[in-house]
């Protein structure tokens, strides 16, 4: 998919995307759906019952008998269906849990979670909210049309700058609302250090309106997941974070190559790097303006721009690891903003060194295994 035959597959892309609808939304099954569905079984199980008495087809007391466990069945089902929710588990013993018994408890909670009414209702009114405050169209299917920059862009290829420009405004708009996501979720709910062990549903957590980063991950997660994200978990030292990957749009200079015995200069060609952003709340006050690992994203990132500026100023280099390798140095002490800026940095190089990820499906294990996260790609970009 190299050269000009962008522009075939980018049409396609368009399209595939701008007339798909709300699936999520649509195809949820709800609550009440299944009751109808109970009683609907019951009348007519009792309509065939009647049908057979008045045809002599079976005798009163099979009649009776048949009836009586027909009402006693549908009552019993209704009723556990109102009363059961399982919307916590408790760990009883933490200390015997495996990384990878708990990682999969929280994962099935986000599973589970994401299918709830409450949030599914919740993911579209943030994602609504979002997008008609900013003026982006309401079409949403990330799994038919988002993640096809993957496929899209899967190799280097060159893009002309109406494509870039449409590119960069659909990727801004599906970014900001899993940043919104975050930003919502953190506003509604406290944060709070429990006790106790246990881990909660998603609609527990929205209904007690606090929890610790287990609630938090899963309440995330679910929200992500009921939107179509393709979502992971971090998890380490008495910590787990949900995270979410992101496609990020990079310029990729090819090195010249030698066609023909003549050489070919090197031109731009651009990748959609699928990232692992970290949703850990962590931000970073930088030149007066509020910027999260979200911003980090894209060739064209305010951010960056403002990181590289402050790199070459304090360094005489964009290199990244200088900035990362001055642990005690001099610079840190007297520049705050400097200091600041290491801080945030060494916080996000602390979620790729100290945590394993885990998929949520549809995530594979293979498929998170060809993202990167989002340090990796920061020291990729800022090199030499």
């Amino acid at each position: 998919m190299r050269g000009e035959g962008i522009s075939r597959e980018f049409v396609k892309l368009i399209w595939r995307g701008r007339y798909m609808d709300d699936s999520a939304e649509s195809n949820s099954l709800r609550e009440e759906d299944i009751v109808k569905y109970l009683v609907s079984v019951k009348n007519e199980v009792s309509n065939y019952l009647e049908k057979c008495l008045k045809g002599r087809a079976i005798p009163l007391e099979v009649y009776e008998r048949v009836r009586l466990l027909n009402e006693e069945v549908a009552k019993k089902l209704l009723k556990d269906l109102g009363e059961i929710k399982p919307n916590e588990v408790h760990i009883l013993e933490p200390d015997r849990v495996s990384v990878w018994e708990f990682a999969r408890i929280v994962i099935e909670l986000i599973k589970a979670s994401s299918h709830e009414r409450e949030i599914i209702d919740l993911a579209h009114k943030i994602r609504r909210d979002y997008s008609l405050a900013r003026g982006f169209p309401l079409d949403w299917s990330p799994e038919n049309f988002y993640y096809n920059f993957f496929e899209v862009f899967r190799e280097p290829a060159k893009m002309k700058d109406s494509e870039i420009e449409v590119v960069l405004r659909m990727l801004d708009h599906y970014t900001g609302v899993a940043k919104a996501v975050e930003e919502k979720i953190r506003t509604l709910i406290k944060y709070v250090e429990e006790p106790d062990d246990i881990v909660r549903m998603a609609g527990r957590t929205l209904e007690i309106g606090l929890g610790d980063c287990d609630d938090f991950t899963v309440l995330i997660g679910s929200i992500w997941r009921a939107l179509g994200f393709l979502v992971c978990i971090g998890v380490g030292p008495n910590h787990v974070f949900p995270a979410v990957i992101l496609p990020s749009l990079e310029m990729v200079e090819e090195p010249e190559e030698e066609v023909n015995q003549e050489k070919i200069g090197s031109s731009a060609r651009f990748m959609a790097m699928p990232t692992i952003i970290p949703a850990d709340g962590v931000k970073l006050n930088l030149s007066g303006k509020i910027f999260s690992y979200y911003d980090l994203l894209n060739f064209n990132s305010s951010f960056r721009r403002n990181i590289y500026t402050f790199l070459v100023q304090t360094f005489g280099s964009k290199k990244i690891e200088n900035l990362l390798s001055i642990e005690n140095n001099e610079k840190l002490e007297g520049d705050k903003q400097i200091k600041e800026l290491y801080n945030f940095l060494r916080r996000l190089q602390h979620t790729s060194e100290w945590y394993t990820y885990y998929p949520v499906p549809p995530v594979s294990d293979s498929m998170l295994g060809q993202c990167r996260h989002l340090i990796t790609l920061l020291l990729e970009v800022f090199k030499e």
